[in-house]
């Protein structure tokens, strides 16, 4: 019996304040800071503000044979540019990693990745457009960055940047060999 008469209470309020049309008065204080609310304050002058009407416009309606088919979905034309490694970089043998870092232009469409590539072969896909390559072998090496789709299809290349990685030999020393 509670829960009904709380639920006719509910509707009765809700269907009143529907039909409740509430003024908005602006007021002004003395420091020039604007107030607007529903209840006017005492003692000052306050306004009634007029409210304009909302701009609307209706829906739009769908024949409902629309085939998925007959979207096409077109790639679109990216720009890469590698801004780091710059082209002829030496790495040090205290230098541990090189930062690979892409301008692309537009962004990646949902499904497209970067693909970084040392000597041609990929290292990192990802959707980030600076990757730490840690630990390159020694000797020159080429780094590319390509643009793939989801189904692995190549959309976009970048010019390469050659960089040269400097290492420090590893001398093997010989097993000493017993004396007889």
């Amino acid at each position: 019996m509670r829960r009904l008469l709380l639920s006719i209470a509910t509707l009765l309020l809700s269907l009143n304040t529907a039909y409740v049309v509430a003024e908005i008065y602006k007021t002004v204080d003395k420091n020039g800071h604007v107030t607007y609310t529903d209840t006017p304050p005492p003692n000052t002058s306050a306004k009634p503000v007029e409210l304009k009407s909302l701009n609307t416009t209706p829906g739009v309606t769908t024949s409902g044979n629309y085939e998925m088919s007959n979207i096409s979905y077109e790639a679109p034309g990216y720009s890469l540019s590698l801004v780091a490694p710059e082209n002829g970089k030496t790495l040090m043998p205290n230098e541990r990693s090189v930062t690979i870092s892409v301008n692309i232009n537009p962004v990646l469409q949902d499904g497209d990745l970067l693909v970084f590539k040392l000597d041609g072969k990929p290292v990192m896909k990802t959707d980030e457009t600076v990757y730490e390559l840690v630990e390159p072998p020694r000797g020159e090496h080429s780094i590319t960055v390509s643009v793939v789709n989801s189904e692995g299809k190549e959309l976009a290349q970048s010019e390469a940047a050659t960089i040269f990685v400097m290492r420090p030999p590893i001398k093997h020393q010989q097993a000493p060999v017993p004396k007889k």
